[in-house]
């Protein structure tokens, strides 16, 4: 087996071995074989970079040598050709920065910038500077296309050496592709630091990832709750969680879900010669939420989306603040009235500041969906991978609190225990 198959094989029984684990000590035993791992970890790619370079030169040799010596141009060629046309612009206003970072790394500091504190002004004057530069003064122009023509009709002996345009822009596509296959290849390491850090959060917050079928799943909650009616092309639940909440009045079991949905409408675009054209466009959304029991009450819903989940009566509390916040719909007005007490309305105003586009829904058997349009309930930062194995079981051992969740599953359990026992 040559070295990059194995590398192929050790990552991916690496990669089983994260989704085996059942536990945070499994996980930190995983990172732990990384560090001791007994054979290759990285792929060897030198081949295929050494083909990139070269297809790179290959590529812009001859684009730049049809653009001074033009015979077919398409629609995409006079594309390519007018972002050449404007380098006189942007390849100095890129160039800048770069040179003058350099020169800093070396020592050698422009003293004109070095007055600047914040780097990202001082990058932003040092690019200003040759943009300002190619605009006031013309000589600047001449000089750059004099330059840039001699030096293409050097190295291909004025226009003698030629490749088909076609070819070459083929090879320009070829390239980005290459470039981003060998940096996943070599940043194989972050995806997988991210799924043992998500499992480690799942394990430290007593979560566990459903297996579900997404399509099934979303058809299955859109029976149960008006929430995952939205979109009109395609609905599916790309994630799904279950726990256990144990507070001091109440402990529950809920499921945490990710809802994606698509909206599918035709738009209209008119060009600069007002030509207009028609064509299909997707937009996605994503909402989060919880599903919980929540017998207190049946068919009510608070919606501070915009539109009401269900249909039926709508409802109208003393309080302004709450009215002009949510949109109340009940099938029955004692239910709503059951629920809106001062200090559950209370309650839902700060939840309504906390989070975005909330919707607390309970269909007729006592379910409850509180959704939101946040998507960081689930989200923690880390600070290191499989890179420094060492500092990366360490902070897997420490405790991952996701404060966001743990806050609304609070709100949850207060909801819960101001509605317990009313109007009994």
């Amino acid at each position: 087996m040559n070295h990059n198959k194995r590398v192929k094989a050790n990552i991916e029984q690496i990669k089983a071995n994260v989704e085996a684990a059942t536990s945070e000590a499994q996980l930190i035993e995983v990172v732990e074989s990384v560090k001791h791992h007994p054979g290759p970890l990285d792929y060897n790619d030198k081949l295929p970079n050494l083909l990139k370079w070269l297809l790179l030169a290959f590529s812009s040799y001859g684009i730049l040598v049809n653009y001074v010596y033009p015979q077919f141009t398409s629609g995409l060629t006079r594309l390519v050709f007018d972002v050449i046309e404007s380098s006189v612009y942007w390849l100095p206003t890129i160039s800048a920065p770069f040179l003058v970072t350099s020169l800093e790394r070396k020592g050698k500091p422009i003293p004109l910038f070095r007055s600047i504190s914040r780097p990202w002004l001082r990058m932003a004057a040092i690019a200003a500077c040759p943009l300002l530069i190619a605009n006031i003064f013309p000589q600047w122009h001449l000089a750059y296309w004099f330059v840039f023509e001699k030096l293409i009709q050097l190295i291909s002996l004025d226009g003698q050496i030629k490749i088909p345009i076609n070819l070459a822009l083929l090879a320009g596509v070829i390239v980005p592709i290459l470039w981003v296959w060998l940096r996943v290849r070599k940043r194989w390491r972050e995806p997988v630091s991210d799924r043992i850090h998500h499992l480690d959060i799942l394990h430290d917050n007593n979560l566990t990832q459903v297996k579900i079928t997404p399509e099934a799943k979303s058809k299955a909650l859109e029976a149960q709750f008006k929430e995952f009616h939205r979109g009109n092309h395609r609905r599916t639940i790309d994630a799904f969680y279950e726990g256990q909440y144990q507070g001091k009045a109440h402990s529950f079991q809920f499921n945490l879900y990710h809802f994606h949905y698509v909206i599918k409408r035709r738009q209209t675009d008119t060009d600069a010669n007002g030509k207009t054209t028609r064509r299909t466009v997707y937009d996605h959304y994503h909402r989060h939420g919880l599903l919980f029991d929540f017998p207190y009450v049946k068919s009510v819903a608070l919606d501070a989306d915009g539109v009401p989940a269900i249909k039926g009566t709508k409802y109208k509390d003393a309080s302004n603040a709450f009215n002009q916040s949510y949109k109340t719909v009940c099938q029955h007005k004692m239910q709503a009235a059951k629920l809106l007490k001062p200090a559950t309305v209370e309650k839902f105003l700060e939840l309504k500041d906390a989070y975005r586009r909330l919707v607390f829904e309970v269909n007729a058997n006592g379910q409850c969906c509180l959704a939101i349009d946040d998507d960081d309930l689930l989200k923690l930062k880390r600070q290191y991978g499989l890179a420094t194995p060492t500092e990366f079981a360490e902070e897997l051992a420490g405790r991952s609190e996701l404060k966001k969740l743990n806050h609304l599953l609070e709100a949850v359990e207060q909801l819960m225990r101001l509605s317990d026992n009313n109007f009994r």
